[in-house]
């Protein structure tokens, strides 16, 4: 769900009286079904790391409670900067630090990944499904965004419109329409009506097939001929700019520092609620956890989804904070750390391969575990690694992406 600070509010509230949403996504559509995002007298955007004046006191003494802390887990993720990015590519007056980049990658697109790439932005409302869809991803895949889009074509349908429907038809639900697609046509649910409409939402579950294979096509062109060189210079300083993040958490509560996030969001009465259409809201106590997504791609734009307990918001990371020499040095030190030896190479490298447990690295390279875990806590400290639950176990991922923008973060320093 993304919404834009551009449009009169009288229809939003006309809208969304309708609709309950204590847990889940909504977006907004204008009366000429272009996709709506909620408007702006608010005021300007919080740009990353801005926070002053009275915010400053309530950054020193309000710290937040151990519990809440453990909920908030900041990220930054190429994966879901992808879709991000797309959805800039889109319009690029939107991000103006990457709009000169991203007119001369429409004026350069291929006729045939340019048709994709109309196509799709139509059917996924400027990419925000997109949006969506890979937060989803990225709660549960355990590869590299590489791997991942490699693997994309693979997805099961149901997984595919379950992600792109924002979490809010059940998984047994498409599986029937995908199984009988004459019942397509007479499907109706009131909250997808209230997210995208009906139309659209068949058109999806209709054309996913299509959908599917012209985003797997048009992803990994862009990820190979646009996305990954974009990546690379900006990764380091997104992992810079997430350890200032985890300092601003640690000193604030909870509700503090998501409010710090745009001036539409608010938290009243333990509910986060997008300011003058409180019909729009999410029960913090109903949240398993909560992602934060540092974006150099979210532009003015509120983004916010949930999916499974997992309540996920972005904040934007001005540009220009990214392009300073300063940022990122201190998370440059520990990548060279962490790999000042051959045993945490040859980690790296199995982990390359495939996510294992601790037990699983043990095994195959003949060593105790403890001594594993030993490397393993320098290795995430680097943010090379990230351990993900699956299941019962728990997998140690390498962010083979993250890696790369170190690498190129370290042959271009001196020559800034």
């Amino acid at each position: 769900m993304v919404f834009n600070w551009s449009f009169s509010l009288s229809y939003a509230i006309l809208r969304l009286c309708t609709i309950v949403v204590p847990k889940k996504n909504i977006a907004l559509f204008s009366e000429d079904s272009s996709f709506y995002e909620c408007p702006a007298k608010i005021g300007e955007n919080l740009i990353y790391p801005q926070i002053a004046g009275k915010k400053e006191s309530m950054l020193i003494n309000s710290p937040a409670a151990s519990g809440e802390k453990q909920r908030v887990r900041i990220k930054y993720s190429p994966i879901v900067e992808i879709a991000s990015s797309l959805h800039c590519l889109e319009r690029p007056e939107s991000c103006p630090q990457f709009e000169e980049t991203f007119q001369k990658v429409l004026r350069d697109m291929p006729p045939e990944m340019r048709s994709d790439f109309d196509y799709l932005s139509e059917v996924t409302v400027s990419w925000t499904l997109a949006i969506d869809l890979f937060c989803y991803l990225e709660q549960h895949e355990i590869e590299s965004a590489k791997g991942l889009l490699a693997a994309f074509p693979k997805l099961s349908d149901i997984e595919f419109i379950y992600g792109m429907l924002s979490g809010l038809a059940p998984k047994r639900t498409i599986g029937r329409l995908v199984k009988q697609p004459q019942a397509v046509s007479t499907w109706s649910d009131n909250a997808i009506e209230n997210f995208i409409g009906m139309g659209l939402a068949r058109r999806i579950v209709a054309e996913s097939s299509q959908i599917h294979e012209r985003m797997a096509r048009f992803l990994k062109w862009y990820w190979d001929n646009v996305f990954e060189e974009i990546w690379r210079s900006i990764g380091a300083a997104e992992i810079g700019c997430m350890g200032v993040e985890k300092k601003v958490l640690a000193a604030m509560s909870e509700s503090a520092y998501l409010e710090t996030f745009h001036p539409g969001l608010k938290v009243v009465r333990g509910s986060l609620t997008v300011v003058d259409v409180p019909e729009c809201s999410w029960q913090l106590g109903d949240v398993e956890s909560i992602d934060v997504f540092l974006s150099a791609f979210s532009g003015s734009s509120l983004i916010v989804n949930q999916f499974d307990g997992v309540l996920t918001l972005f904040k934007r990371i001005a540009v220009v904070d990214l392009e300073s020499d300063d940022i990122g040095l201190e998370e440059l030190a520990e990548f060279l750390k962490s790999i000042s030896s051959s045993t945490k190479f040859q980690i790296l490298k199995e982990l390359y391969n495939s996510p294992k447990t601790t037990k699983e690295l043990a095994e195959a390279l003949d060593m105790a575990p403890s001594s594993i875990s030993e490397h393993l806590k320098t290795l995430r400290a680097a943010e090379l690694l990230y351990p993900q639950r699956v299941k019962n176990s728990v997998y140690n991922r390498f962010l083979y992406e993250n890696y790369q923008a170190f690498a190129s973060r370290l042959l271009t320093y001196f020559d800034q």
